[in-house]
């Protein structure tokens, strides 16, 4: 590897600043009495959408509001609920904005991950090592892409609602909407778009709410022995970890929300809190300097993995199931 700006380490970095990287946040501050960790986001700033949920079901358990003005909330209260919680738990001066995730690799000789970062106001690439990393990337990040016959030559705007464009106007438009889950019906045709039916008619705009691609497991993912996240994934024949937050030839290395992970039901903040004191009570060991990493076992990835459709709620997490070094490397 040719040389690199490197940052000083850092004992935990978490990758995404939504709610996953929030709570992980705060959980590492409450039960670990961790202060050493470092978010990265892309975006400038925290964002957030409406929720289709009861809004008592949409805040962090150890710090619920009660005060939330109705059952479901707009995406400005549910923003200044994010926000008021990252201030009261100081977290804000932990994030870094305007960052992406490009790549880590495990480090043999120091038990380290050395995290591959862009700068996207400068587009300088930097590393930085960490003791522990986490993957807090939500899956509602990158929009599926609208392909269809004819889209090249459509002359109006393209607009996914995760990526709404606030400088365009839809007054006096024709506009289709492509999609039937919650954004189109609950939140934006209520409020911004008066539509036609009973007949054909050219559009001035597309409004698509078309899902999203599981692009945040795209990045480059080197563990033990070169392994990569696809070599891994590929050996088992589709993408996996056990108990969704971990895989064996990556040490340290851990999902909130990762593979299989998803619900179709009540809030993801229950997931998202469960998964998230599974992940507390492996790297305790390591947080607290008596162990250099822990990792799952490949037998017990593997057989997790064998009888998943009759261990959902059904298993009961044990920590046995990681192996956990018996010595320290001092980097």
């Amino acid at each position: 590897m040719t040389s690199f700006d490197k940052r000083p380490i850092t004992k935990v970095i978490v990758i995404g600043a939504g709610f996953s990287g929030l709570a992980m946040a705060c959980q590492l501050q409450r039960k670990l009495n961790c202060d050493d960790f470092t978010i990265y986001d892309r975006s400038p700033a925290p964002g957030g959408c409406a929720v289709d949920i009861p809004a008592v079901f949409y805040s962090l358990s150890f710090a619920s509001n009660p005060n939330f003005s109705k059952v479901f909330p707009s995406q400005a209260e549910i923003l200044d609920y994010f926000n008021n919680v990252a201030e009261r738990f100081d977290v804000t001066r932990h994030v870094v904005p305007n960052t992406e995730w490009e790549g880590a690799y495990w480090q043999e000789l120091t038990s380290t991950w050395l995290v591959k970062l862009k700068d996207l106001s400068t587009g300088q690439l930097y590393y930085q090592e960490c003791k522990i990393l986490i993957s807090a990337v939500g899956g509602l990040v990158n929009p599926n892409q609208f392909d269809v016959p004819g889209i090249d030559d459509f002359q109006g705007d393209i607009i996914h609602t995760a990526r709404w464009k606030t400088d365009v106007s839809l007054h006096d438009k024709d506009v289709i909407v492509v999609g039937n889950g919650y954004d189109p019906i609950t939140a934006l045709l209520p409020r911004s778009i008066q539509t036609k039916s009973g007949r054909e008619y050219p559009a001035d705009t597309i409004v698509l709410a078309t899902g999203f691609s599981l692009t945040q497991y795209d990045v480059e993912l080197v563990g033990r022995n070169g392994q990569t996240r696809a070599q891994h994934w590929n050996d088992f024949g589709y993408k996996e970890a056990y108990k969704s937050i971990a895989m064996s030839e990556f040490p340290n290395f851990f999902y909130v929300l990762g593979p299989n992970s998803g619900k179709g039901h009540t809030s993801t903040i229950y997931s998202i809190e469960n998964y998230i004191d599974l992940i507390v009570q492996v790297i305790a060991p390591v947080i607290r300097d008596q162990s250099t990493f822990v990792e799952v076992k490949a037998d017990s990835e593997k057989k997790y993995n064998e009888t998943l459709h009759e261990a959902i709620g059904k298993t009961i997490f044990n920590n046995s199931c990681f192996s956990v070094s018996t010595h320290r490397v001092l980097v």
